[in-house]
């Protein structure tokens, strides 16, 4: 009988559980559990064995005393307190103490030279590189030396938006009714008349930038540019410019029979 055994726990560790299982490893059961014995009966688990040479067979089995054998001939292999196929332990053991200061070091050197003596290069479209004072472990060995990290450019925008005010020519129709009593053959005689009236619509516009930085009004033929491209900066007059372009979006002609 031959014993294969891999685990050997450090004297501190603490058994957690044991389990007792048959020739293959499974059919496992607990005799011992989360720290505590589980008590559970442990019958005896056989197995055959067969003799290629000579065919014969036999019937080991091991209770946890003794291992033996019956068949072609019996006997007793071995004895003992755990005599089983297999037995799987887990143990709890207390982890080793580790020493941080080194890492606390670091990370207040590298604190301490981003706070005061950081070195930035490069510039915000590009990209710049911040260099700083690094405590690394090389060879065993802590000691400062220099290193950087690479900022991603950033893209820059305008600080307000530029808007200019635009004027619409329109025609603004106007349509009135004339009612005539005629006493000719009893009936009433509607006239419609109708008279164009020149107005002006008013909009708001967001300028156009040009490759040289400047601001173009984007307008049509006909149209006249009342304000020229401006900084939109000031929260009430934008909100004041988007509820004017929000109603111009209205219905003007008024086709639902309700002035708007």
């Amino acid at each position: 009988v031959s014993t294969n055994n891999s685990c050997h726990p450090a004297t501190d560790c603490k058994l957690k559980d044991e389990q007792i299982c048959n020739y293959d490893g499974n059919n496992c059961v607990f005799v011992f559990h989360n720290y505590n014995p589980a008590f559970k009966p442990i019958g005896s688990a056989c197995k055959t064995i067969t003799d290629t040479a000579t065919h014969l067979s036999w019937k080991v089995c091991a209770d946890g005393s003794v291992i033996s054998y019956t068949g072609s001939s019996s006997g007793v292999l071995e004895t003992g307190s755990n005599e089983y196929w297999d037995i799987k332990k887990t143990y709890t053991c207390k982890a080793k103490a580790y020493d941080f200061s080194n890492i606390q070091k670091r990370v207040n050197t590298i604190n301490t030279s981003l706070n005061n003596n950081v070195d930035i290069t490069g510039n915000l479209s590009s990209g710049l590189t911040a260099n700083y004072t690094d405590y690394n472990n090389s060879g065993g060995n802590w000691h400062n030396q220099g290193s950087s990290v690479k900022l991603h450019g950033v893209t820059t925008s305008d600080e307000c938006q530029y808007v200019c005010k635009v004027r619409i020519p329109a025609i603004n129709t106007q349509a009135t009714q004339q009612l005539t009593a005629a006493t000719e053959r009893g009936t009433a005689n509607i006239q419609a008349a109708a008279k164009g009236i020149a107005s002006n619509l008013y909009d708001y516009r967001t300028c156009n930038k040009q490759s040289n930085s400047t601001y173009v009004c984007p307008i049509t033929s006909g149209e006249t540019v009342v304000t020229d491209c401006q900084c939109l900066n000031n929260f009430a007059q934008a909100a004041s410019i988007l509820q004017a372009m929000q109603n111009a979006g209205h219905d003007l002609i008024c086709s639902d029979g309700v002035r708007k």
